[in-house]
C-alpha cells in the first residue's frame, strides 16, 4: 500500500521537482527512508517564470455542470477484489469511494455481464438462459461493487453498459425487442434487490449504436418500467456523422439520448453536440499503466478534457486492477488488489490525482468559463497556463451555500465557494500524449464573486491547499493568504505537479494500516464446493474467461457448473484481443460425440496461434456419469488420467513451452459440472548462494525471439553498495542454448562496468539460470542506476517478456529491481512496471 512520509517542520528550503521516470507502480519508492526533511512544492517556495499578469477568476462566468469523474468495473478487472477478506476488502473501497478519505469517486460505471469475454474474462450475466430460464440477480460482481459504492457515497452517480449478451436474446440479434427486455431486467435486479436507480445506461461497448427506432423503442421502454430518470449514453465508442446526422435531424432521437460518451477521445472536439443540449463525456478513458506517468495522466485529463472538448465527465478504465498477471493490460488501473489470498493490495497515485478535483467538487457544481489568459480577454476561470499545464475553476450551482458540500464548505455571505485546480503534470496516457511543463508562480485575483471579491460583507482571506507530485500524495500545506484589498493570491507550481486551492474544508488523506505482505498463491489448493453458502456465487479465486462458472446445488451437493449454453452476442475478434479465453497449455479433453454414449478423452497441447496438437487419445466408457481427472505436468513430460485409463509420456517436446501456468476447467457451451477441484504446484526450487533472484513468474510471461538489442532490467542498490560476482542469463524451459553477452552499464555515466559471455551449453541451476564469472568482481553504488542485460538476436534463443507480460522476480532487499529495459533505435526505454524483467537475468552477489 502506498504510505506518504510527509514532510515536517524544514530548517532549510529545498525546491523539489518531479520525476518522470519514477516507477510508483506498487508503493512508494524507498527513497522516503533516506529522507530526513523536505519542502513541497506550494506557495511557500519560489519559482521560476513568474506570470506578469495576474488571471482574473470570474465567478459570474459559469458554463456547463460538471457530472462527475469516476471509474468502471468491465472486461472482468474487478474479479478478485470480492475475493478479498475483511477488513482489507472495505479498506480498498473506501480508498475508492468514501468521500474525504481517497479518490472520492463520484461515479461508477459497471459492465452488464453476458457470459462473454470481454477483455481479461468473461462476466456472469444475470439471464443465462430463456428455455430452461435460468436467470438470477446475485451471480457475478457487479451488482454488490455497486452497492459498496453507494453505500460509502449515497450520492454517487450510477452507470451501466454491456459488452455482450447470451445468444437466446433475439437468437443472436442484439438490436431486438428481447435485447430491450434483456437491459430492464438488469436495471429491475439493481433497483429491486439492492436498492439502485440506475442514473445511467449505455447501448453496447464499442459496437455499432444500433438504430433510431430501437434506441426510440429502449428509451419508451423504460419510461414505462419506471425509470424516466435513467439516461441513455451513446455511443460508448467513436463519433461518427452517422450519429450526429441522426442526432441533429430527429428531434424524438435527440430527446431519447441525453449523453454521447466517447472512449479514448484525446482531442476530439464536437461542438454540435454541446449546440444541442446534450452532454458530452469521456465515457472511457485512461487505460494506462497506475505508476506515477498514469497518475499524471489521470489528473491531466480531468481538465484538459474540459479544455479542448467541453467534456464533463470523465471515467477511468479501470477502477482497480484485480486480475491475475499476465492477462492483458496488466496494471491499468487506479490502484491494484490482485492477492485475495493474502489481503496484500496498492494504493497508487491516481488516488491522490483523483482526490485534487473529487475531494473539492460534488456532480451538479458549474465549471467557470475558458478564457485566454495571455491576452486577458473575455469571462474567466479556466484555461491554459504560460509554462504549460492547465487550470480549471468549479463551483456551486447557486449561491446558496446549502446546496455546495454542506458541512464541508465556508460560509461565505452571498456565496463564494469554489475550487482552483491547477495541474503540470507530465505522463502519458495510453493514446494522449503527455506535456511538457516548466516551474511557474501563477497569480490569480478573484471576482464575480468568489469569496467574496470584489465588493462582498464578507471576504475570504486564506484558501486551503492540497499538492501532489511524484514523492509525496495529497499533502496540505499551509493555506495561500488573499490579498483582502484586490482579492489576489499566488501558487507557485512546480512541473509535473497538481494542485487545489479551495473555499471547502474536510478535504482529507485518508490512511488505514498496512495491508499484510505479498505472497505468492498457495501451492496446494482445493475446494469441495461445499462450503459455499449460497448457489449463484462465483467460486473462489476461480476467474472465468468465457462462459459462466457458477456454484449450483446438484441433489444436496454442491458443485461449479458452467452455466453460458448459447454461443455469444460479441465480436469473434473479442476472443482474440481477450487472449485467454481458449487455455493454452497441456490439457486433458473429455468428449462425447452427439449422439453417442460413449467417448473418448486426449492429451492435448492448445495453443491459441498454433491450435491443438494430440498427444494422446484413448476411448470412454460411459462419458455420461462422473469421471476423475488427474493432470501432472513440466517442461519435459505429463501423466494424465481418466478414472483407472494412464497416460504417460516422459519425452514431450511439446510441454517446453507450457512449464509453468495457471491450473483452469474448460468446457463447451453446455453445461458441463465440476466437483471436488485440487491444484498442486511443485515445491519452489531453492535459489543458489548469493542468488539475486530469489523466485520468479514467469507462468504468463511472452516468449519471443524477435528483437534485436539488448534487454533486461533496470536495477539500484538501496541498502549500501552491492558486490557482483558472476552474470546469469534464463535458458529454463527450452529458450535455447545459444551464447550472450550480459552487461552491467552505469547509466548516469553511460559506461559499462561489467560485461560477460554465457554459453546455454552448460546445465541451469534450480531457477533456471547459467551463469560466467566476471573476471574482477564489481562493485553497484547505492543510489546508482544500472542497466542489467543481455543482446539478443532476432529468430536466435527465445527470451521472456513483451509489453507489459514480463517475468515478475522476487531479488534481494539489496538491490531493487525497478523495471523492464531495452535498447531500440539508439535509445534505452523503461517499462514502468516494477518487479519484472525481460530475459529474465540474475547475477550472484557477495
Amino acid at each position: 500500500m502506498i504510505r506518504d512520509i510527509l514532510p515536517l517542520t524544514c530548517k532549510t528550503t529545498v525546491a523539489i521537482s518531479s520525476h518522470p521516470n519514477s516507477t510508483m507502480k506498487m508503493s512508494l519508492p524507498k527513497l522516503f527512508a533516506t529522507v530526513a526533511c523536505i519542502c513541497f512544492v506550494g506557495c511557500v517556495l519560489s519559482a521560476s517564470n513568474v506570470r506578469a499578469s495576474p488571471i482574473s477568476l470570474d465567478g459570474v462566468a459559469r458554463t456547463l455542470e460538471y457530472d462527475g469523474h469516476g471509474a468502471l468495473s468491465a472486461g472482468a478487472s474487478s474479479r478478485l477484489l470480492i475475493d478479498y477478506s475483511e477488513p482489507y476488502r472495505s479498506q480498498i473501497l473506501d480508498y475508492l469511494f468514501l468521500p474525504n478519505f481517497g479518490a472520492n469517486l463520484h461515479l461508477i460505471k459497471v459492465e452488464i455481464g453476458g457470459d462473454a469475454q470481454s477483455t481479461d474474462g468473461a462476466e456472469a450475466s444475470h439471464w443465462h438462459s430463456l428455455n430452461p430460464p435460468m436467470h438470477s440477480c446475485a451471480e457475478g460482481y457487479e451488482f454488490w461493487l455497486l452497492q459498496e459504492a453507494r453505500r460509502r457515497n449515497p450520492k454517487i452517480v450510477t452507470y451501466a453498459l454491456s459488452w455482450g449478451a447470451p445468444g437466446w436474446v433475439g437468437n443472436g440479434t442484439y438490436y431486438s425487442s428481447q435485447g430491450i427486455d434483456y437491459h430492464i431486467d438488469f436495471m429491475n435486479c439493481v433497483r429491486d434487490v439492492y436498492g439502485i436507480h440506475l442514473d445511467y445506461m449505455g447501448i453496447w461497448n464499442e459496437r455499432p449504436w444500433g438504430t433510431t427506432k430501437w434506441v426510440k423503442q429502449y428509451r419508451a421502454a423504460m419510461d414505462e418500467a419506471g425509470y424516466t430518470g435513467t439516461q441513455i449514453v451513446i455511443p460508448d465508442g467513436w463519433l461518427r456523422s452517422q450519429l450526429t446526422d441522426a442526432l441533429v435531424h430527429d428531434d424524438e432521437f435527440r430527446q431519447a439520448v441525453s449523453v454521447v460518451g466517447l472512449h479514448y477521445p484525446c482531442n476530439h472536439p464536437a461542438p454540435e453536440v454541446i449546440d444541442m443540449g446534450l452532454k458530452f463525456w469521456s465515457s472511457e478513458d485512461y487505460s494506462t499503466v497506475g505508476n506515477w506517468a498514469g497518475a499524471g495522466c489521470w489528473g491531466r485529463l480531468f481538465n484538459q478534457n474540459y479544455l479542448r472538448m467541453n467534456m464533463t465527465s470523465t471515467i477511468s478504465w479501470s477502477l482497480i486492477w484485480s486480475v491475475y498477471p499476465g492477462l492483458p493490460y496488466f496494471g491499468n488501473g487506479l490502484m491494484y488488489a490482485y492477492e485475495p489470498w493474502s489481503g496484500y493490495y496498492t494504493v497508487n497515485y491516481p488516488i491522490w490525482t483523483s482526490a485534487q478535483t473529487c475531494q473539492f467538487s460534488q456532480p451538479g457544481w458549474v465549471y467557470l468559463a475558458q478564457g485566454d489568459p495571455t491576452k486577458q480577454t473575455g469571462a474567466m476561470g479556466s484555461g491554459y497556463l504560460a509554462g504549460g499545464g492547465s487550470f480549471i475553476t468549479l463551483v456551486p450551482p447557486t449561491s446558496d451555500p446549502s446546496s455546495t458540500l454542506g458541512k464541508n464548505t465556508v460560509a461565505i455571505a452571498g456565496g463564494g465557494d469554489f475550487s482552483l485546480i491547477i495541474e503540470k503534470l507530465e505522463g502519458d496516457c495510453l493514446r494522449c500524449k503527455g506535456q511538457n511543463t516548466t516551474n511557474e508562480t501563477v497569480e490569480f485575483v478573484l471576482s464575480g464573486g468568489l469569496g467574496g471579491y470584489p465588493d462582498g460583507s464578507v471576504k475570504i482571506s486564506s484558501l486551503r491547499l492540497f499538492c501532489t507530485n511524484s514523492t509525496v500524495g495529497f499533502h496540505q500545506h499551509a493555506d495561500v493568504l488573499v490579498n483582502t484589498t484586490d482579492g489576489s493570491f499566488r501558487v507557485d507550481m512546480y512541473k509535473d505537479s497538481i494542485c487545489t486551492v479551495s473555499t471547502t474544508v474536510g478535504a482529507h488523506h485518508g490512511v488505514h494500516p498496512d495491508p499484510p505482505a505479498s505472497q505468492p498463491f498457495p501451492y496446494s489448493y482445493s475446494t469441495s464446493f461445499d462450503d459455499y453458502n449460497n448457489i449463484s456465487q462465483q467460486a473462489l479465486y476461480f476467474t472465468d474467461q468465457g462462459g459462466s462458472f457458477i456454484i449450483q446445488d446438484e441433489s444436496g451437493d454442491k458443485v461449479l457448473q458452467q452455466m453460458a449454453g448459447l454461443c455469444l452476442n460479441v465480436p469473434t475478434s473479442r476472443w482474440i484481443r481477450g487472449g485467454k479465453s481458449t487455455p493454452e497449455g497441456v490439457c486433458v479433453l473429455v468428449t462425447r460425440p452427439v449422439g453417442s454414449e460413449n467417448g473418448v478423452w486426449m492429451v492435448v497441447v492448445q495453443s491459441l496461434s498454433r491450435g491443438r496438437t494430440v498427444l494422446h487419445q484413448s476411448p470412454l466408457s460411459e462419458a455420461k456419469s462422473w469421471v476423475s481427472i488427474t493432470l501432472m505436468a513440466n517442461a519435459t513430460s505429463y501423466e494424465a488420467s481418466v478414472n483407472s485409463d494412464t497416460a504417460t509420456n516422459n519425452t514431450c517436446t511439446e510441454c517446453a513451452a507450457h512449464a509453468a501456468g495457471y491450473a483452469a476447467l474448460t468446457s463447451g457451451w453446455n453445461m458441463a459440472v465440476f466437483d471436488n477441484f485440487s491444484a498442486k504446484a511443485s515445491p519452489p526450487p531453492v535459489p543458489p548462494h548469493g542468488s539475486w533472484v530469489q523466485s520468479l513468474k514467469i507462468a504468463n510471461a511472452a516468449r519471443r525471439n524477435n528483437f534485436n538489442g539488448p534487454v533486461g532490467a533496470a536495477v539500484q542498490p538501496v541498502n549500501g553498495p552491492v558486490h557482483v560476482s558472476a552474470l546469469g542469463r534464463y535458458y529454463g524451459n527450452g529458450n535455447g542454448n545459444g551464447n550472450h553477452t550480459l552487461a552491467l552499464l552505469e547509466v548516469s555515466g553511460g559506461r559499462t562496468i561489467a560485461e560477460c559471455t554465457v554459453s546455454g551449453t552448460s546445465s541451469p541451476d534450480t531457477l533456471g539460470f547459467v551463469y560466467s564469472d566476471l573476471p574482477n568482481k564489481v562493485t553497484l553504488l547505492q543510489g546508482e542506476k544500472y542497466y542489467f542485460t543481455s543482446t539478443e538476436v532476432e529468430k536466435g534463443d527465445y527470451f521472456l517478456g513483451s509489453g507489459n507480460n514480463n517475468p515478475y522476480a522476487t531479488t534481494t532487499a539489496n538491490l531493487e529491481l525497478l523495471s523492464s529495459v531495452y535498447y531500440f533505435e539508439k535509445t534505452w526505454h523503461e517499462i514502468d512496471t516494477v518487479g519484472t524483467m525481460y530475459g529474465p537475468l540474475n547475477m550472484i552477489l557477495e
